[in-house]
């Protein structure tokens, strides 16, 4: 089964893409749907709209940690069934066929087997932004990106250390997707309160992710606090890097 981890902060656009990727998929029902929305963005009458999710394997869950990316989709990740795990978000659009394509350029027995592929999402990035990834390898390692991130740079260190790793796969050959970035021209909501408020963390983000990458992106996780329902698996930062 593949699961897709959508994490959001617009309750008027998760919906479009959410459907969009249902109506692209060939076999619906083989796939579970994952929505962690940020609850201080949602009326009770959006929540309610969350309800209208039309994948039927589905879970919503209100963001419980930092209202943030990287905490929305480390609680997505922990919460999915799938042996595939796919991160999509308000940005990214899906192809025609998209999930039968994933069944035909991925293992076909993920059990236990730790790999990341490498999909082209259409905007010319040298790293992986949106990977797809099995289940062995999230547990091998305990969670999708580094819980000291709140967005930007996570994905940077996820592709480093699945390089180091060894697990990456290229299929940017054969598994198409859109990525509208918030760095193009062509970006709808490049000026959005979501993307101002990440972009203004550039420079935390990029400092503290050139301090993981020298000492090697390590995971001890001793000096991170833990915050809120679900503290196994979501983190506040409380490391100094030497």
């Amino acid at each position: 089964m593949i699961s897709l981890l959508h994490g959001t902060a617009r309750p008027e656009r998760w919906k479009e893409i959410c459907d969009q990727w249902f109506q692209n998929a060939d076999n619906p029902t083989e796939v579970e749907y994952v929505l962690v929305y940020e609850p201080e963005k949602f009326t009770i009458a959006q929540r309610q709209e969350t309800m209208l999710i039309p994948f039927p394997l589905c879970s919503v869950l209100g963001n419980t940690g930092r209202p943030c990316l990287v905490d929305a989709i480390n609680i997505a990740a922990d919460r999915a069934h799938g042996e595939l795990l796919f991160y999509i978000a308000d940005d990214l659009w899906s192809m025609p066929h998209w999930d039968t394509d994933i069944r035909s350029y991925t293992t076909r027995r993920p059990r236990g087997v730790r790999n990341v592929y490498w999909v082209n999402t259409g905007d010319g990035a040298d790293k992986i932004n949106h990977p797809l990834w099995t289940r062995a390898y999230q547990d091998s390692k305990g969670f999708y990106l580094w819980p000291e991130y709140q967005d930007l740079f996570s994905d940077t260190e996820f592709h480093d250390v699945a390089m180091l790793d060894g697990v990456i796969f290229d299929r940017r050959n054969s598994l198409f997707f859109t990525h509208v970035h918030a760095s193009t021209v062509n970006a709808k909501y490049l000026h959005d309160e979501v993307n101002m408020t990440m972009l203004s963390r550039w420079t935390a983000q990029e400092k503290l992710y050139n301090l993981r990458k020298v000492v090697g992106f390590p995971t001890d996780m001793t000096n991170l606090k833990p915050l809120g329902e679900n503290p196994s698996k979501v983190y506040i930062p409380r490391r100094l890097y030497a």
